[in-house]
């Protein structure tokens, strides 16, 4: 295909991204019509007795016949729900989103979405454990928007049956942008991206190069924060090279809306979680609109070093960021010491802790105590204070962990000090990138210290494979 016809087709997706299509669905987000629709082997429409037994008016789609009778769960929440607001030998109006089971039985679609039922002329349905009654979403509405939803699939499930090609990849952004639901009701339960961003990466899993241009040549040609989002999500959920991490980085830039600045931060740490956490360090910071975001995002890949550039910021958060507004920052800011544990952040957390806010301070010995594992108690500061300073000398100290002498002078300290300074002084042999496996396998057979260090690497999956 030549580059005009490809960059008209882009073009187009863009375009669809900043408009309202007429096939937006009206369900609130405690029901995934997409999803019900994409995972149903069966969708009926009928009437449901006390004993859970359907009796098929209308078959939507499926092997079933009208006037047939199918037994679902008569335990449904919905089910039992409407059951306590009608009179005895009631039967409710339903649509039942169904698979069949490996027994040959049908079974509702998983994450609640496998039943919604009409009560006074409106559509119910539920998730979990909630209740949810569709307010302003009447039975008639529900099932236009069922009749478009099985449309969309269609539409789906032809694209992705397409020879692979530039125009089918351009095709398949055009649909992504055209259906892409509102990413915010989204996030908790689908990555943040909708039925449709899943299925669609999971048709370009193990990408061709063109799959790869086109997407990136999208995505440097849009201008609109929805179509950045999802075409980074869609980077994410394939995921495409790392290579691509130049041209997505950018995007965390605070020029950008929060959900593409959102979308850029998971997409770096799905694609190389190393480079991401020094992309994330400059964000690092108490003024950062979504610190919380960017905290969440320094999360090294398993069997990989520890990062210690983030030390230093993340010290100077534990001063900066203060008040009953920022819960959800500090909260994420002392998961993620407790999960570095570097001996430096004790100052930094007993700062901290020297408040006049007392809950403050409580907080921030908790944290000490779950990264340290210290037998004190969490709101005993003078404690706190009075280990600090005798343990300083061995927590505060550089050790040269790939020299011999650098070994040797750790291994005392780690030998002087209590259980939580050993646990802390084990906790550096992670930040190194090259493990100093001779001198912790020579000493290991009569040293505590590098025998305890050892099962800590391996436990991290940072050994080479021949000393696993």
């Amino acid at each position: 295909m030549t580059s005009l016809p490809r960059r008209i087709l882009c073009h187009l997706a863009v375009i669809v991204a900043s408009v309202a299509t007429a096939v937006a669905l009206s369900p609130p987000p405690a029901f995934d019509l997409d999803s019900s629709v994409g995972e149903a082997e069966q969708i009926l429409v009928g009437s449901v007795d006390e004993d859970g037994l359907l009796s098929v008016s209308e078959v939507v789609a499926g092997p079933v016949k009208v006037g047939d009778r199918v037994q679902i769960s008569k335990e449904s929440i919905i089910l039992r729900e409407l059951r306590a607001q009608a009179p005895a030998g009631f039967r409710v109006d339903v649509v039942a989103f169904l698979k069949i089971d490996k027994s040959g039985k049908p079974a509702s679609v998983p994450n609640g979405n496998g039943l919604v039922g009409f009560k006074d002329g409106m559509a119910w349905s539920h998730r979990g454990s909630m209740v949810i009654g569709n307010l302003g979403i009447t039975r008639q509405q529900f099932m236009e928007d069922l009749r478009l939803a099985r449309i969309a699939r269609e539409e789906r499930e032809g694209l992705l049956a397409l020879p692979r090609s530039a125009t089918r990849t351009a095709k398949i952004i055009e649909f992504a942008l055209k259906h892409d639901p509102d990413a915010k009701h989204q996030r908790v339960w689908s990555e943040g991206a909708g039925y449709h961003l899943n299925s669609l990466a999971v048709g370009l899993k193990d990408p061709s190069l063109e799959d790869h241009a086109e997407i990136l040549d999208c995505l440097k040609r849009s201008s609109a924060g929805k179509s950045q989002r999802v075409l980074i999500d869609l980077a994410r959920l394939i995921p495409l090279a790392p290579e691509s991490f130049d041209a997505i980085s950018p995007f965390l830039g605070r020029a950008h809306g929060s959900e593409v600045r959102y979308a850029a931060i998971w997409a770096l740490v799905r694609l190389d979680s190393a480079r991401a956490i020094e992309a994330l360090l400059p964000f690092v910071e108490g003024s950062e609109p979504q610190l919380f975001d960017v905290l969440g995002g320094l999360e090294p890949e398993s069997g990989g070093s520890l990062n210690s550039a983030v030390i230093p910021p993340l010290s100077r958060l534990a001063t900066e960021i203060k008040g009953a507004d920022k819960m959800n920052e500090e909260g994420a800011l002392f998961n993620r010491m407790i999960y570095y544990a570097h001996p430096k952040f004790v100052p930094a957390l007993l700062d901290r802790a020297s408040s006049s806010d007392r809950l403050l301070s409580v907080r921030a010995l908790h944290a000490l105590k779950e990264m340290t594992g210290a037998d004190i108690p969490a709101d005993d500061l003078d404690s706190w204070r009075a280990w600090w300073k005798r343990f300083k000398p061995e927590l505060s100290a550089g050790y040269d962990l790939t020299s011999e002498s650098g070994c040797a002078a750790w291994s005392k300290a780690w030998a002087h000090g209590d259980p939580a300074v050993r646990k802390l002084l084990v906790q550096l042999w992670l930040y190194e990138k090259e493990i100093n496996v001779a001198w912790l396998a020579a000493a290991a057979g009569a040293d505590p210290a590098a025998s305890r260090a050892l099962a800590e690497l391996r436990r991290w999956d940072r050994l080479p494979a021949e000393r696993r």
